[in-house]
């Protein structure tokens, strides 16, 4: 059973992919270009999902060794070069639109450059003061913020939020929810998407009621598992504003931006963006350019990710970094967001300082990090920085108009920092092979496991299997081996860590204590659970709605009936409201419309779902009042549908009991 319900989880993560293929990729391709063949790259689309996951087996890898020439072989010429390979090469595969780029080593800009046109409509090229959107990057001047609110004795950063939080206080039934939380994405909320982005945006902050009405389930205690959360950041930057009685992107400006240098970034606020910021487009079927409408973070939001950056900005701030600059905070206060404050499992591949995100320990051990960054992706933009503090060395990229499937084989976040680290650090060795007495077999680490950064109860608990927000992952043990997801070998590092894909972009997975949660990366961690999880939701309802829409038309025009058609007729109409349950947001998709919006959609939605209760108890109604008059057919017709609607509604309002 296992097996078979590894081998759906494999198919349904390619159908994921597929689905958002058809809402978003046919429809941009059909924009830029008048004689694209949809239908034709949709066969050629199920071919491929299909071919690849017959083909998609287990293989093992080697290690590939590149020379070790950091001192003298990162240059001008060399970093170009590099970034001429990676960012054209891209732009001519149709990955990109747009690019910039800032390479800094030993406090001097190595290399800040623009590829593409920032705004294809204007014709305007990338130049290095170019802004770009960059999502989450914002997440370490969030942090930096509170730090220095900290050391200037306005907070303490293990100071409960509510002590700081003044629009509104935050329920935490799982336990006293600290600053400190926050920073390390520690706070045990869990994460919803719904209402992240705003069409427009009036006012620079949010109010009591908009911070009410949208608040998270606190899920897990605080200050034990990783989760990467923009809503524990998003209330990290209302603190900001509560204690000092300035907008988030004022006090970040004033504190952080121009003691720096910083002059070319913005934050998301229509009245503050230039016109001059990268911009995404779409094509017209005469093929005129207009350029997209942006979906602007809501206030809420701004300290998970709210500003536009220029390559000649990120190149300040990564100078202020690696050098610790007193400008903005004190050495012990950089020294403390810069080490691990919460490591990932053992630790072994790291973990998170304060908004800082800390990978590759010296030695295996808890040393010196030697790789610290942040990256960002939203809305077709996607940017990284990444310092190399052993070697004084940083790189800062970020795109616009990135094609999801195209960017994550062509200019991934992580695997272009590592193809730049690996071009002029090397391909070495990270981790030494474990030579220890091993307790635990490797069997008991395989399993399924379901991301923690998800909805754990409401519409959007509902909807995520709809949008991949709750894509569940498995390790393999086959033949003796672990195999992390689609076939990548496990090599056992530790005790409960293992490095994957070493002969590319080597990363570290880590188990807790008692192997129920896996740290993957650090955007997601992952909890052990049963075949029988939200992966099943979506085939159970649809199973449901069939069943519930068949055996209400059958009985509707059955020719031998012996009661009045109008009830069941009634009922007919209430599964075709119960189908749309489904369908609803994958139309909406395919419409244009998006997941993080507060749109029609939920209200349609939550028609149809009490559509469907009506439904039921009309069900039950019949078969109460008028089942024996009805006949066997009847019967069963009516118990069915009493059965589907009351299986619908349980899903709809389940709190995490799969």
């Amino acid at each position: 059973m296992i097996w078979v319900l590894s081998k759906f989880n494999r198919l349904r993560r390619f159908a994921d992919k597929y689905m958002w293929f058809l809402a978003g990729e046919v429809r941009q391709k059909k924009d830029q270009e008048p004689g694209f063949d949809s239908i034709r790259m949709r066969k050629s689309a199920i071919l491929f999902v299909l071919f690849f996951t017959l083909l998609n087996m287990p293989v093992g890898r080697a290690l590939a060794q590149i020379t070790d020439n950091w001192s003298d072989g990162l240059t001008s010429q060399t970093a170009t070069e590099w970034a001429d390979e990676t960012f054209a090469g891209a732009m001519e595969e149709g990955a990109i639109d747009a690019a910039i780029v800032a390479v800094v080593k030993d406090g001097q800009t190595v290399l800040q450059k623009g590829y593409g046109l920032a705004d294809t409509a204007a014709g305007l090229a990338a130049t290095p003061t170019t802004s770009f959107r960059s999502g989450s990057v914002s997440k370490v001047f969030t942090a930096i913020a509170l730090v220095q609110l900290a050391e200037r004795g306005k907070i303490d950063i293990n100071d409960d939020i509510n002590t700081h939080l003044t629009r509104a206080k935050i329920d935490t039934p799982k336990g006293t929810v600290i600053i400190r939380h926050l920073l390390t994405h520690t706070a045990g909320f869990d994460e919803r998407f719904r209402n992240s982005l705003m069409r427009d945006i009036k006012v620079p902050q949010a109010d009591a009621s908009y911070i009410g009405k949208f608040a998270h389930d606190h899920v897990r205690n605080p200050g034990q598992v990783i989760s990467y959360s923009n809503y524990g950041m998003g209330l990290a930057g209302l603190i900001v504003e509560d204690v000092t009685g300035q907008t988030f992107g004022d006090y970040v400006k004033q504190n952080i931006f121009e003691p720096l240098g910083i002059n070319d970034s913005s934050v998301e606020l229509p009245w503050e963006l230039p016109d001059t910021i990268a911009k995404e487009y779409t094509r017209d079927t005469d093929g005129k350019v207009h350029n997209s409408p942006l979906l602007y973070k809501a206030p809420f939001f701004f300290g998970s990710g709210g500003f536009f950056y220029s390559a000649r900005d990120m190149a300040a701030f990564m100078k202020a970094v690696l050098g610790r600059s007193p400008d903005v905070l004190s050495p012990e206060s950089w020294e403390m967001m810069l080490s691990l404050q919460q490591p990932l499992g053992e630790g072994i591949g790291g973990g998170i300082g304060l908004g800082f995100w800390i990978w590759e320990r010296t030695n295996g051990g808890r040393g010196e990090a030697s790789i610290i960054h942040h990256g960002g992706a939203t809305e077709g933009f996607r940017g990284q920085f990444v310092v190399f503090p052993n070697e004084n060395v940083g790189l800062f990229f970020a795109a616009v108009n990135s094609d999801e499937e195209g960017s994550e084989k062509r200019l991934s976040l992580w695997r272009t920092s590592m193809a730049f680290a690996q071009t002029f650090r090397g391909g070495v060795r990270l981790y030494p092979d474990y030579d220890g007495d091993a307790t635990m077999q490797l069997d008991a680490f395989a399993g399924l496991f379901f991301t923690n950064r998800r909805p754990y109860s409401g519409r959007e608990f509902f909807l995520s299997s709809y949008y991949g927000v709750s894509k569940p992952i498995e390790v393999i043990f086959e033949n003796g081996s672990l195999f992390w997801e689609t076939g990548s070998a496990m090599r056992r590092i530790s005790e409960r860590s293992f490095v994957v894909d070493e002969d590319k972009m080597p990363y570290v997975i880590s188990y807790s204590d008692d192997l129920n949660t896996v740290f993957g990366n650090e955007y997601y961690s992952y909890s052990r659970g049963s075949g029988f999880h939200l992966m099943l939701i979506v085939p159970i309802l649809l199973v449901a709605l069939q069943a519930f829409a068949s055996t209400s038309i059958i009985p509707a025009v059955w020719p031998r009936r012996q009661t009045s058609r109008l009830p069941d007729i009634a009922l007919t109409g209430t599964a075709i409201v119960a189908t749309c349950v489904f369908f609803v947001p994958i139309i909406a998709i395919a419409a244009g419309d998006h997941v993080r919006l507060e749109t029609p959609r939920y209200l349609v939605q939550t028609v149809c779902l009490w559509g469907t209760l009506i439904g039921g108890l009309l069900s039950l109604w019949l078969l109460l009042a008028r089942g024996r008059d009805g006949g066997r057919i009847l019967t069963v017709q009516r118990l069915l549908s009493i059965s589907a609607s009351a299986l619908i509604m349980v899903i709809y309002t389940a709190y995490d009991v799969f």
